[in-house]
Order: C-alpha cells, then structure tokens, then sequence
C-alpha cells in the first residue's frame, strides 16, 4: 500500500502543480494583453497628435512664398528700426559723455589757474612779510605693526 499511496501523492501533487501552472500562465496573458492594450492606446494618441502636426505644417506651408519673404521683411525692417534707435542712443550718449569730459577738463583748468594765482599771492605775501612761512613739522615714522 505504500507505494500505492506515494504513487496517488505524488499524481495529486503534479496535478496540482499543474493547475497551478496554469492559473499563472492565464495571469501572464492577461497581463501581456493588458500591456499591448495600454500600447495600442498610446498609438492611437500618438497617431492623433501625428496627424493633427502634419495638417497644421500643411496649412503653414500653404500660406504661400510671398507670405513669408512679407513676413521677413517686416522682421527685418523692425530689427534695421531696432538697430537705429540703437545707434542713435549711443552718439547720445557718448555726446553727453564728451561734454562732461569737457567740463571737467575746463574746471580742471580753472581750479589749476586758481591754484597757481593762490601759491603766487601766498609767495608774494611770504616776501613782503606778511604771511610768515610755515613750520615744517617732521613726520614720524610710523612702525609697521603685524
């Protein structure tokens, strides 16, 4: 009877494992149809919006030539307005620029003249007596400290 019995175990046991083989290979092919369902859905979308771009660059190109060299133009007289209004700021700016230069080499040039009629009375005031020289102080030196 033993072996009987090992014998009807063990055919329970490779049915078993059959039936179980089979439930997961059903669970397999669903989820393999699952995945090329959710891959024809992404097609089809993809499709769409594939379609929908080619008709619009249909559209666009159906516009025409004399369209776009128009469409250039106008970019390419806004950009030459552009550059224009550029330039002229610039000469505006470096107009303002040389004036300031200007004068402040002119009030340069009056300060130096003022300067110099300053140490002329100063030096004239010195020989007269009138204004004594100053007295030179010394400078110390000063210790560089780390």
């Amino acid at each position: 009877m033993g072996l009987a019995s090992e014998m009807k175990n063990l055919s329970e046991e490779l049915l078993a494992s059959f039936k179980q083989r089979i439930i997961e290979n059903e669970e397999l092919v669903s989820e393999v149809q699952k995945t090329l369902d959710g891959f024809r859905h992404d097609h089809q979308e993809m499709t769409a919006v594939l379609d929908a771009n080619a008709m619009a660059l249909r559209q666009d190109l159906a516009i025409g030539e004399a369209a776009r060299l128009g469409n250039y133009k106008r970019l390419m007289k806004n950009i030459h307005t552009s550059i224009k209004g550029i330039s002229k700021e610039v000469k505006s700016i470096q107009k303002a620029s040389n004036t300031m230069i200007g004068d402040y080499s002119q009030d340069r040039s009056k300060g130096a003249a003022e300067w110099n009629k300053m140490q002329e009375t100063i030096a004239q005031l010195r020989k007269t007596g009138v204004v004594k020289p100053a007295k030179e102080v010394p400078v110390k030196a000063e210790k560089n400290k780390k």
